[in-house]
């Protein structure tokens, strides 16, 4: 929720009393010429571009969180005027608390200078914490110490390049509260987090992904994962996360990757457990999962618009494995001359899934990723207690893609049963 400039709007004029148009609003935090983002919408979601170009009447729509110093200039960038230390219209947010960054400990009483100072104040009332980018550093850390809860009567709002971080706990109703952009840093590394209900999270409130697929995003996902105490989203803002350590993601989280180009990549022997492929919203066909750790899922399901990470068997005859099977949606490799692809045996398949029962269906890919002139031909076959169904020729150029629909017949030990069913190929 912001604060408005001034209402409708911004508006300039010349030493003559026209609109100053073209003019140019340069925004910084007070006291320096550090830039300082403004924002056209009420919520900070849209950031103006630095400087604020006015329109032909002169006029901008502006919205400020806190104090900043405003140059004006005309579109020759001859300075107009200058002044330090200007607000917008506070009664827009109704009752609003500016803690003070230097506190000792923002979950101490304080002296009227702290988030528990603001939360007690407010008691039931509605109103917002407010905490302003305004130390004159890279960023304005709030320390907290002593763990505070903030109520679901009281909005944060974090201006960009302010953070919350120390060794207490910081607990919020929902993350609704929180008035934020997607990707903006909002915790430090130390601080724990904890929402009751439910809501949606960013991994980049914890951590910047600074180079996505190279930058370790482990703790900022296992931080998401534990704010989540009873349940959430996890939302990823279209950008590779590596993870350099395993991680089991709760089953009443769900990760949302369905923004174009999200992908989890963990790294090699590290595994990403999710409880099952209903835990991750994605589109049909959606190159989700990267890097050479695993995807892995306690329970599989029936989904038939997910698939998970690439298999490559390699070259020549191989063995389908019950973990590529069950673990992966998409076996795609180049077999470098006629091969065949064996799937696991069905007691094999069987222990691979916690909890199987009779009836239980997923569906994989098979594909035949052959390059050369002539064909290149892969045979499935089935392995013990496997029973295939279909076209089992997989050849270059023609009909190289299938998808296998493996359904359990018999789970009972020594007696595990499969059938696959072949379509396409």
């Amino acid at each position: 929720m912001g604060i408005h400039l001034s209402y409708p709007k911004f508006k300039a004029t010349d030493s003559n009393g026209k609109p100053l148009a073209g003019g140019k609003l340069y925004t910084y935090i007070p006291g320096t010429t550090t830039d300082k983002n403004a924002y056209s919408d009420y919520n900070y979601v849209t950031q103006h571009s630095v400087p604020i170009v006015l329109d032909s009447a002169g006029e901008a729509t502006v919205y400020l969180p806190g104090p900043y110093k405003l140059v004006l200039k005309d579109s020759n960038d001859v300075e107009q005027w200058t002044m330090g230390n200007i607000g917008g219209i506070d009664s827009q947010l109704g009752n609003v608390y500016y803690p003070y960054h230097g506190a000792t400990d923002q979950g101490a009483t304080g002296d009227s200078d702290t988030i528990k100072y603001a939360v007690d104040t407010l008691s039931t009332d509605t109103g917002t914490i407010k905490l302003l980018h305004n130390s004159g550093s890279a960023a304005t850390t709030y320390t907290l110490t002593t763990s505070a809860i903030i109520p679901s009567n009281v909005r944060l709002i974090i201006e960009e390049g302010a953070k919350l971080d120390g060794a207490g706990t910081l607990t919020l109703d929902s993350p609704d509260q929180i008035s934020v952009g997607k990707k903006q840093n909002i915790f430090g590394t130390s601080i724990t987090v904890t929402f009751t209900n439910p809501g949606y999270v960013y991994p980049d409130w914890w951590s910047i992904n600074t180079t996505p697929g190279t930058t370790d995003m482990y703790a900022a996902l296992n931080s998401a994962e534990a704010s989540l105490s009873n349940g959430g989203k996890i939302v990823a803002n279209g950008e590779i996360y590596a993870c350099n350590t395993s991680l089991t993601i709760g089953s009443d989280i769900l990760v949302d990757l369905s923004l174009e180009g999200s992908q989890i990549a963990p790294a090699n022997a590290m595994t990403i457990t999710f409880n099952s492929t209903d835990n991750v919203i994605c589109y049909p066909h959606q190159d989700i999962f990267s890097g050479s750790g695993t995807i892995a899922y306690t329970n599989v399901n029936d989904n038939p618009y997910y698939y998970t990470n690439k298999e490559e068997p390699g070259t020549g005859n191989q063995t389908i494995t019950a973990t590529m099977i069950v673990n992966s949606g998409l076996i795609d490799d180049d077999p470098e001359g006629n091969a065949n692809w064996t799937t696991d045996t069905a007691a094999n398949i069987v222990a691979a899934i916690s909890e199987p029962v009779v009836g239980m269906t997923f569906h994989v890919c098979f594909h035949n990723d052959a390059t050369a002139a002539s064909a290149e031909v892969v045979t499935i076959v089935a392995g013990a207690g496997v029973t295939l169904h279909g076209t089992t020729t997989l050849t270059e150029g023609t009909n190289e893609t299938a998808i296998l629909v493996f359904r359990l017949t018999n789970v009972t030990a020594a007696s595990e049963a499969v059938d696959v069913y072949i379509i396409g190929g």
